[in-house]
C-alpha cells in the first residue's frame, strides 16, 4: 500500500454478500465459480447503470461505492432481483445474495481501496442480514425516509461484532418490490445486548438454553397502555443551526444534558435518550410522538453555536392540544451552559406542577465545570463513545479517553469527566483486558468524591464492579445511580442484571418494570418481564406481556421464539416443538431459530436431526462456547465417546476458565454439572448443581427436562435441590409486583 495519505470522504457503500457459497464450494467447485462469474458479472452491470464504482471483489462477495445514497439503494435492490432472476432461469446452485447499506466516513488509497468506519459497518451489516434481503443502517434510512417509493421495514437494533451500541437496521425495497423481500412486515428489534455489558440479560441463569433466543421488540404500547396523566415528558433531539456542521456533537450533548437534569426530578417520567433519538430529524407530528413514547408533553429546540457564544432555543408543548406551554430563547456565553441547562429542568418542572427537592436541585448541578473547553472535549468524548462503528469501539474509546485527560487537565475537579473517563475504562475491561480495572475504578471513584450526587459516576463504577464479577457491589452501586437519577433505565438495567444472576427475580422486577415506560423503545425488556413471570410460575402474566410483546412486533417468527422460551422456562418440551416447528417455517436460516431446533431435536431424542442442523450452523457461524455440550451430548449418546470425550474436556476448560474469571455467572457451574451427569460422575455433578444453586441458579422447569442431566435427575439430592428452587420460587412470587403492560 502507498506510504502517502489516503483520502477521506463521505461515501455510500454496500456489500453483498453470496448465500450458501461456502457450503456450495465444498461440494460442487465448478458450479461455485460458475456461480461467482455471474455474480461478478451482475454486480458490475449494476454498479456502471446506477452511477457507483465496484471498489473490489473478494470471492463470494462485493464492495461499491456511490456518490449518493439513494444510487446505492436503488443498486442494491436492482443486485438482489437482478441475480434472483438470473440464478432462477440459469439453475445457478446459489441463488440469493444478504447486501448491507451504510453511509459514512470512508478512505481510499491510491490504488482504489476503500477501508474505513463506513466500509466496516456496511460489511457487518451484510453478515446481519436475511437472506434475500438488503439491509440499511438508520443513518441510510433517515435520509431516504421521504421517498414514497421506497418501503422500509424495521429489523430491529442489532448488537454487532466491534459495536458499542446496538445499531438500528432496516429491510428496504422499492414499490410492490418490498415485498419480495423475505418478510414484508416489520421485525422487532433485538435485545441491546452489545457486549458482556448486558449479558446478564439472560437473567434466571438460564444460560445457553435461553440466552441464546434472548431478543427483543419494536415500538412500545400506545397511550391506551397507561394514564399519562402523571407529569412526563419527552426530550427530542435539538437540532444544530450552527453554520459548522460538525458542531452536531455540540448540540446532541446539549439534548442528553437537558434530559439528564430533567431525568433527575423522581416526580417526572422522563423518556430515554434511546427512545427519543429515532425522532432526529423527523417530521411527524408532535402529537403522533407523544402517543408512541406515551407522554403528555414533549420538548424540542434548537442550538446555534458561534465562538464562545451559544443561541439556545427550547419549547414545551402539550400533547393533546399541540400548544407551547413555554417557550424560552438563551442567548449566554458558554461558561453560562450548565446555567441555561438548570433553568430549563426548573421551569419545565414549575410547567408540569412539580417541585424540586434540595437533593434533586443539587443533582441536576453536580459534576459541573467553568471551563467551556473542558465542557467541548466532553462533549466531543461522549460522541465517540456513544457513536462507535463497527470494529472500532477500542480505537475510537482511546480516543475519548485522550480527550477526556485533556479535558481534566483543563479542570482537574471536572466530575463528570472523571465519570464518563470511568466508563471509557469499563469498556476496555469488557473488551478483554482487565489491566485497565485499577483506571476504571480510580476514575470512577473520583467522580464519586468530587460529586456525591453524580449518577453517572455511580454507574460507571457499577459497570466496572460488574465486569469484575463483584455482583453484590454492583448492585448496590447501581441502586444508589436509581436513587440519584429514577429514570436512568441504565442504571435499573444494571441492578436488574445483578438481581438475575443472584435470583432475586422479585426484586428484578421492581427494577425492571419502571425501566419500561422510561425507555419504552426497547421490547427486549418485555420480552425479559415475560420469562421471569414465566418462571416465577405466573403463566397469566407471562401471557399478558408475550401477547403485546407479539402485537407490537409483528414478525410471527420472533413471537414463536418467544413462545418457545417460555415453554422452555416452565418444562414444556412439547411446547417446545410446536413452537420452533412454526419458527422455522418463517425464518429457517435465523441463528436463534437454528439453535432452537437443535435443542429441541435433543430433547426429543433424534440425534441425527441434532448433528445436521447443529453441522449446518457451524458452516456459517464461530463454534460457539455456549453449543459445545450439546454436541457432546449428542457423539455420547450416539456411540461416538472419543469425539464426545474431546468435546466435553473442551467444554471444562472453558467452563473452568470462565468461572475463575466470572465466578457470579451459573451457566458454568451448570454445564460442569451436565458434563459430569453425561459421565455417570453423578456426586460430582450434584456438587456442581449446588454451585449453580448457591449462585442464583432458578429455572426449574429447564432443569427438569435438561437431557444431560438425566443421570444427576435420578438421585434424590437433585430432586430435594429442584424442591428447594420450588420454595424460593414460591416466596418470590408472592413478593414480586403483579403488573400488566
Amino acid at each position: 500500500m502507498s506510504e502517502s495519505t489516503p483520502t477521506h470522504h463521505l461515501a455510500a457503500v454496500w456489500f453483498a454478500d453470496l448465500v450458501g457459497y461456502s457450503a456450495l464450494s465444498e461440494t460442487n467447485e465448478g458450479e461455485a465459480l460458475r456461480v461467482v462469474g455471474r455474480f461478478q458479472a451482475i454486480v458490475r452491470a449494476v454498479v456502471q447503470t446506477h452511477g457507483g464504482r465496484v471498489v473490489k471483489f473478494l470471492g463470494d462477495g462485493a464492495l461499491a461505492e456511490f456518490p449518493s445514497t439513494e444510487q446505492a439503494v436503488r443498486s442494491a435492490d436492482a443486485l438482489r432481483a437482478d441475480f434472483a432472476r438470473v440464478a432462477e432461469a440459469e439453475g445457478l446452485g446459489a441463488r440469493e445474495l444478504r447486501i448491507g447499506v451504510h453511509v459514512g466516513d470512508v478512505a481510499t488509497t491510491e490504488d482504489g481501496d476503500l477501508y474505513g468506519d463506513g466500509v466496516n459497518v456496511a460489511s457487518r451489516i451484510t453478515a446481519a442480514a436475511d437472506p434475500g434481503e438488503v439491509w440499511v443502517s438508520e443513518d441510510v434510512r433517515r435520509q431516504l425516509r421521504q421517498r414514497p417509493e421506497l418501503r422500509f421495514a424495521t429489523r430491529g437494533e442489532h448488537a454487532l461484532k466491534g459495536l458499542r451500541t446496538p445499531l438500528a437496521l432496516h429491510a428496504v425495497g422499492i414499490g410492490e418490490a418490498a415485498a419480495t423481500t423475505a418478510r414484508e412486515r416489520a421485525r422487532p428489534k433485538r435485545a441491546r445486548v452489545p457486549s458482556p455489558r448486558r449479558r446478564a440479560l439472560a437473567l434466571m441463569g438460564v444460560g445457553a438454553l435461553v440466552a441464546i433466543v434472548l431478543i427483543g421488540g419494536a415500538q412500545f404500547l400506545g397511550r391506551g397502555g397507561s394514564d399519562v396523566a402523571e407529569a412526563s415528558i419527552a426530550v427530542l433531539p435539538f437540532e444544530n443551526l450552527s453554520d459548522d456542521a460538525e458542531n452536531e456533537y455540540f448540540s446532541d450533548g446539549i439534548t442528553d444534558d437537558i434530559l439528564t437534569a430533567l431525568s433527575k426530578v423522581g416526580d417526572i417520567r422522563v423518556i430515554s435518550r434511546t427512545s427519543t433519538l429515532q425522532y432526529k430529524g423527523t417530521t411527524k407530528p408532535i402529537r403522533e410522538i407523544a402517543s408512541e413514547l406515551d407522554v403528555a408533553t414533549v420538548l424540542e429546540g434548537t442550538v446555534r453555536r458561534a465562538g464562545n457564544q451559544v443561541r439556545i432555543t427550547a419549547q414545551l408543548i402539550d400533547a393533546d392540544t399541540d400548544e407551547h406551554l413555554w417557550a424560552e430563547t438563551y442567548d449566554r456565553e458558554l461558561t453560562d451552559v450548565f446555567a441555561i441547562q438548570s433553568e430549563i429542568a426548573a421551569r419545565i418542572a414549575d410547567e408540569l406542577h412539580v417541585a424540586l427537592s434540595a437533593r434533586e436541585t443539587a443533582s441536576i448541578r453536580a459534576g459541573e465545570t467553568s471551563s467551556p473547553e473542558a465542557y467541548d472535549l466532553v462533549l466531543q468524548a461522549r460522541e465517540r463513545l456513544q457513536s462507535t462503528g463497527i470494529g472500532e469501539q477500542v480505537p475510537r474509546t482511546h480516543s475519548a479517553i485522550r480527550l477526556l485527560r485533556q479535558a481534566l487537565e483543563l479542570d482537574p475537579g471536572y466530575a463528570r469527566a472523571h465519570a464518563a473517563l470511568g466508563d471509557a475504562y469499563s469498556w476496555l475491561v469488557y473488551a478483554d483486558d482487565r489491566s485497565w480495572a485499577d483506571s476504571a475504578l480510580a476514575a470512577s471513584e473520583r467522580a464519586i468524591d468530587l460529586a456525591p450526587d453524580l449518577a453517572a459516576g455511580h454507574i460507571a463504577l457499577g459497570w466496572t464492579q460488574d465486569a469484575l464479577g463483584q455482583v453484590e457491589e454492583s448492585l448496590a452501586t447501581f441502586r444508589r445511580a436509581i436513587e440519584l437519577d429514577p429514570n436512568n433505565a441504565e442504571a435499573r438495567d444494571g441492578a436488574a442484571s445483578e438481581l438475575g444472576r443472584l435470583g432475586r427475580l422479585d426484586e428484578l422486577l421492581e427494577v425492571l418494570l419502571p425501566a419500561v415506560r422510561r425507555d419504552p423503545d426497547d421490547l427486549g425488556r418485555y420480552r425479559w418481564i415475560a420469562e421471569v413471570y414465566e418462571t416465577l410460575g405466573q403463566p397469566e402474566l407471562a401471557e399478558a406481556w408475550a401477547v403485546e410483546y407479539e402485537r407490537r412486533s409483528s414478525d410471527d417468527s420472533y413471537g414463536h421464539v418467544l413462545r418457545y422460551s417460555l415453554a422452555l422456562a416452565r418444562g414444556d418440551a412439547a411446547g417446545m416443538e410446536a413452537e420452533v416447528r412454526k419458527a422455522a417455517a418463517l425464518a429457517p436460516g435465523r441463528n436463534d431459530v437454528r439453535q432452537a431446533a437443535i435443542l429441541v431435536a435433543v430433547n426429543a431424542g433424534r440425534y441425527d436431526e441434532a448433528r445436521r442442523l447443529f453441522e449446518a450452523h457451524n458452516r456459517e457461524r464461530a463454534f460457539e462456547y455456549q453449543m459445545i455440550i450439546i454436541p457432546a451430548f449428542v457423539e455420547w449418546e450416539t456411540g461416538n465417546r472419543a469425539a464426545a470425550d474431546s468435546l466435553f474436556r473442551e467444554g471444562e476448560r472453558r467452563s473452568r476458565e470462565m468461572i475463575d474469571q466470572a465466578p457470579a455467572e451459573n451457566e458454568s457451574y451448570v454445564d460442569m454439572a451436565r458434563i459430569a451427569s453425561v459421565r455417570g460422575q453423578v456426586d460430582e455433578a450434584i456438587a456442581w448443581m449446588e454451585e449453580a444453586y448457591a449462585h442464583g441458579r432458578r429455572d426449574v422447569g429447564l432443569l427438569r427436562i435438561d437431557p444431560p442431566l438425566a443421570n444427576a435427575r435420578r438421585d434424590p439430592r437433585f430432586q430435594r435441590l429442584l424442591e428447594q428452587m420450588d420454595a424460593d420460587l414460591a416466596r418470590m412470587r408472592e413478593r414480586a409486583p403483579k403488573e400488566r403492560p
